[in-house]
């Protein structure tokens, strides 16, 4: 139900995640993320997929075409490296549809989602993607929040790299030749 870094922040936090995110190796729902993972990576449990059976599917279909069919190697082996396959998919809008056409309705089914009248808990529906694209543009104003168990991370990969881990400033951190890390 969230991402893996999510669950990574909290551990590097001490912080409980919320219930429905993963699994213990015993395959029991639990909240503590050293549950699910070590410090160093090493994943203990499972990761929870969102919407069911559907969403598993979903999971899967990512599984097979990011993994096994780009190389780079499913989870579930030995000498699994934590981390992404990458894989593209480009489409021709134009061999299926005239390309205005196209924006004109992707821009109606977006504003017609849009205007589905919320509840009383939701103060707005969000198309996917609207969060992540507000979370850009307030951190290219505010800078980057680095939590501490994470800039801990940081400056501790950094020393046993010989490399020098300055302050974390709000700016977020900054990456210059000769390992020198830095944050402005």
């Amino acid at each position: 139900m969230a991402a893996g870094g999510k669950v990574l922040i909290a551990l590097q936090n001490n912080q409980p995640i919320p219930e429905g995110w993963v699994v213990d190796q015993h395959g029991k729902p639990t909240t503590n993320p050293s549950d699910f993972l070590t410090p160093d990576l090493q994943i203990l449990g499972g990761m929870l997929p969102f919407g069911g059976h559907k969403g598993y599917a979903l999971a899967m279909f990512a599984e097979v075409i990011g993994a096994i069919l780009t190389g780079y190697g499913p989870a579930y082996r030995s000498d699994y490296i934590e981390g992404n396959g990458t894989f593209i998919i480009a489409i021709e809008i134009t061999r299926f549809i005239e390309a205005n056409e196209f924006s004109k309705e992707v821009d109606g089914l977006l504003s017609n989602v849009k205007a589905v009248q919320c509840d009383e808990h939701t103060s707005e529906i969000l198309i996917p993607g609207e969060i992540e694209f507000r979370t850009r543009t307030q951190r290219e104003r505010d800078g980057i929040p680095i939590p501490d168990g994470t800039s801990q991370t940081i400056a501790d990969t950094a020393g046993d790299l010989a490399c020098i881990a300055h302050g974390f400033g709000k700016r977020g951190l900054t990456l210059y030749p000769a390992c020198l890390w830095y944050a402005v």
